[in-house]
């Protein structure tokens, strides 16, 4: 008896074993290879999922531009990195120990004297960035949309938006001085697929828009130094700083 018990075990083990080789075998070894990954991942899912860098609220989803309360976007005082998107593709990832509300409006329209020498405005607007409080001091990123075929249009010839754009702001209301680059040696221009230039701010409020200066050397001497917020920003949503 003992003896038939070790040989059905065995049977049953042999018949597990041919089962297996035969599911590999029909599907090929890469396949089936490829085929557990994608089962680990799905059982990882969940983690990550959890896992979350910013709070994304449906109210400051796909907001309009303009004034008034019902196209506010509210931020939530406290170490929470919270995230709100216009729906021009404009972005901000930002954290604010206060808790404050603001606008962005399109202003139609740059007089070419605020603009600096050997720059050209890529847009004929600017967006305007009005908050509830101007003076509090903010760890954010504003991620800002440029349009590609404009620029080629602009220099046929050649053109690289990494190489040629940049962020400049001008302070609300300001009725002399002109546009200034926003930390320039810390924007970094995120091409295709996303084609948005990603800015660090420590306020909010002004009147920002992007420029096409003469080619900078690709490059630099140094390595970019990044705040926290910047990493979180640029690896939410699957962004990548390489």
């Amino acid at each position: 008896m003992a003896f038939l018990a070790r040989l059905s075990g065995a049977l049953v083990v042999l018949t597990v074993f041919q089962c297996l080789c035969g599911a590999v075998s029909a599907e090929g070894v890469v396949g089936y290879e490829r085929r557990q990954m994608r089962e680990r991942s799905v059982g990882a899912g969940s983690k990550r999922a959890t896992n979350t860098l910013a709070t994304r609220d449906a109210n400051n989803t796909a907001l309009q531009f303009g004034s008034g309360v019902t196209r506010a976007a509210n931020v939530t005082g406290g170490p929470e990195v919270q995230e709100v998107d216009f729906v021009d593709g404009l972005e901000f990832c930002l954290q604010s120990n206060q808790a404050m509300t603001f606008n962005v409006e399109i202003d139609n329209g740059i007089n070419p004297g605020t603009l600096p020498d050997n720059t050209t405005a890529l847009n004929s607007f600017s967006w305007v960035v009005t908050s509830s409080a101007p003076l509090t001091q903010v760890n954010a990123q504003m991620f800002v949309p440029f349009n590609r075929t404009k620029l080629v249009a602009m220099h046929p010839n050649g053109s690289s938006p990494s190489t040629m754009l940049m962020v400049y702001k001008r302070p609300l209301n300001a009725t002399s001085g002109g546009f200034l680059p926003v930390n320039a040696n810390q924007q970094i221009v995120r091409e295709l697929p996303e084609d948005r230039i990603m800015v660090p701010l420590t306020q909010m409020d002004g009147r920002y828009t992007v420029l096409v200066t003469q080619a900078r050397p690709v490059g630099g001497t140094g390595a970019l130094k990044l705040s926290p917020i910047q990493i979180l920003a640029s690896r939410k949503a699957g962004r990548s700083l390489a």
